[in-house]
C-alpha cells in the first residue's frame, strides 16, 4: 500500500477490501486491471439479477418465453423425442473437443476448434462421413479455422482466421472458391452466396462490432448492434462458442448477456423473443 497519498492520476478507484481508507491504481497496472474486471463482473451479475416485471413490449408480434414454466413434457417447449446417437470413432475422427454442431440433409457437421481443429462429417446413424482438416497457408486450405456454416446446398464455409479468408467447399470436400475478408470475427453465416453476418468483429484484440454484415463483392461492413461497452468487453469469460442457432428454418442471434433473441434471414433482420 502506499503511504505517499498523492495521486498517479485523476483516475482512482475505491478498494472494496479497505472501506477505511482510499487506494490509488495506476491504470494498465496489474492491479488496476484486477479491479477494473471485477466491478465489471458485478455490474454484469447485477444488470443480470434486476427484475424484468416492470418491462413492456409494445410489439404483440414478439413471442414471450416464461424460461421458468419450460419442461421436456411441456409441449409448448416443442420437445418431443430424445435421442442418443454414438459417433463413429477411428484414427480419421478423433474428436477431441466439441466446439459446435449443425444438422442439415440427415447430416452431422461436427467442428472441434480446440483440439483437432478440423470439421467433421458423420450420418444420421453416427457413422463417419467426411473430415476437412486442409490445414497451411496455400490455396484451398486454412492456417487457423475459427468457424464454419452451411448453405442452403450444404456447401459449407470455413473462416480461417489466420489467414483472413472464407474458404468454400462442396459437402464431400472438393474446393469451390475462397474469399478475402477485411475483418476478423468470431462467428459468422451467410445468409446468400454474396453476404454473411458475424459476430464480434475486431481489430487488434479490441471488439469493435457486436453484430455486422459483410458483402463479399464490396467488402463493405454495415454494423447491426454497435459493440456495448460492457458486456461485449472481450477480456470477460464466454460459456458459450457461439451464438448463432439455426431454427424454425431460419437463423437466430442472441447476443450475450441479453434477453433478445434475432432473426436473419434473406428479408433482413428483426427481434422476435424477449425472455423473461
Amino acid at each position: 500500500m502506499r503511504t505517499d497519498k498523492t495521486p498517479l492520476s485523476k483516475t482512482y478507484n475505491f478498494c472494496p477490501t479497505h472501506f477505511d481508507d482510499l487506494q490509488y491504481y495506476e491504470p494498465g497496472t496489474l492491479r488496476g486491471k484486477l479491479m477494473r474486471r471485477i466491478l465489471h463482473i458485478l455490474f454484469i451479475i447485477l444488470a443480470g439479477c434486476a427484475s424484468n416485471d416492470d418491462i413492456n413490449f409494445p410489439d404483440e408480434t414478439i413471442t414471450t418465453i416464461n424460461i421458468d414454466s419450460l419442461s421436456i413434457d411441456n409441449a409448448d417447449a416443442g420437445i418431443t423425442k430424445i435421442e442418443y446417437i454414438p459417433l463413429e470413432t477411428n484414427s480419421d475422427c478423433i474428436l477431441g473437443e466439441v466446439s459446435k454442431i449443425l444438422f442439415k440433409d440427415s447430416l452431422f457437421f461436427v467442428f472441434d476448434l480446440i483440439k483437432a481443429k478440423s470439421l467433421f462429417i458423420f450420418n444420421r446413424d453416427g457413422s463417419f462421413y467426411n473430415k476437412f482438416d486442409n490445414k497451411g497457408r496455400g490455396p484451398e486450405e486454412c492456417l487457423m479455422p475459427m468457424d464454419f456454416c452451411l448453405d442452403d446446398s450444404a456447401n459449407v464455409y470455413i473462416f480461417d482466421i489466420g489467414s483472413s479468408k472464407i474458404v468454400k467447399y462442396s459437402i464431400d470436400g472438393k474446393f469451390i472458391a475462397e474469399y478475402k475478408v477485411n475483418i476478423r470475427f468470431d462467428e459468422f453465416y451467410m445468409v446468400n452466396p454474396d453476404e454473411f453476418y458475424f459476430k464480434n468483429g475486431y481489430e487488434e484484440g479490441i471488439n469493435k462490432i457486436c453484430l455486422g454484415s459483410y458483402d463479399i463483392r464490396t467488402n463493405k461492413v454495415t454494423t447491426i448492434i454497435p459493440v456495448r461497452s460492457i458486456f461485449d468487453d472481450m477480456s470477460i469469460i464466454r460459456f458459450s462458442t457461439h451464438y448463432f442457432f439455426e431454427s424454425g428454418g431460419g437463423i437466430k442471434f442472441c447476443p450475450r448477456f441479453s434477453n433478445e433473441i434475432f432473426e436473419i434471414s434473406k428479408n433482413g433482420f428483426s427481434r422476435v423473443c424477449c425472455l423473461v
